[in-house]
Parts: C-alpha cells; structure tokens; sequence
C-alpha cells in the first residue's frame, strides 16, 4: 500500500497543480492581444498537454486501486496481478504513442520516417519535351 499511497499524495497533486497552473496561464495568454493562429496553436498545445498528464493516471489509476483492494481485503489472483502487470507495463509504449499521434511535428516526422502516406505517391515528375531551335539543330543524334 505504500506505494499507492506516495502515488495518490504526491504525484497526482502535483499533475493536478501542474493542470491547473497551465490551463490558468495559457488562458491569461489568450485574453491578450495576439494573433488568432496563436490562439489557435496554444489551445491545441493546451489539449495535447491534457492527454499527456491523464494518459498516465489513466493506465496507473485502475492498478493501483487494485493493489490498494488487494492488500487492504488480502485478496489475491494471480492472473489478475499478470494482467495488471502487463497494463502498468504498457504505459510508456502508450505515453510514446500518444506523443507521436498529438505532437504534429513528431507524427509527420514518424510517418516520413516510416514513410507511411507517401508510399503511392510520386512526387517525382520527369517531363522531356523536344523543342527545335538554332541551339538543338546542331545536335547530332547519337547512333
């Protein structure tokens, strides 16, 4: 139960001040004079920052409660814990993958990367053309 509980007293507060102390600022920021784009690109930011922060309580929250559940009943399954495990562990692959498909500039740079989104396409566009002039008509035609 310990470690729950430093999760539950100290590091959910501080994503919650954290939230809070973000949202306030970016909103001050808002009500300036600045340009609509700007306004734009931090609201985006702003949500992007949002699924960030919740991702991980979201994935670490039902573990934890379990694990809390569990020592307090003495309650155990071990299938259950394996499950749990596998959830707990799945958080930093889940992290990454929310960074990649919020951050625009991290997504275009996985997908060139990948190269997913120009595999059909042909940006190469080859065009020859025969144009008589003076300057051509004394070229010889390689035999």
């Amino acid at each position: 139960m310990g470690a729950f509980a430093v999760i539950a007293l100290l590091i959910i507060p501080q994503f919650c001040a954290f939230v809070i102390i973000t949202d306030r600022l970016l909103s001050k920021q808002i009500k300036m004079s600045i340009s609509k784009n700007t306004i734009k690109m931090q609201m985006k930011f702003q949500r992007a920052l949002y699924l960030q922060v919740f991702i991980p309580i979201i994935i670490l929250l039902f573990p934890g409660s379990y694990l809390t559940y569990s020592v307090v009943s003495n309650y155990h399954n071990q299938a259950f814990n394996n499950i749990l495990i596998i959830i707990v562990s799945s958080h930093g692959f889940l992290s990454t993958l929310s960074m990649i498909f919020v951050h625009t500039p991290y997504r275009n740079f996985t997908m060139s990367l990948l190269k997913i989104g120009t595999r059909f396409r042909n940006n190469n566009v080859l065009s020859v053309q025969n144009i008589n002039s003076p300057a051509n008509s004394r070229l010889k035609p390689v035999s």
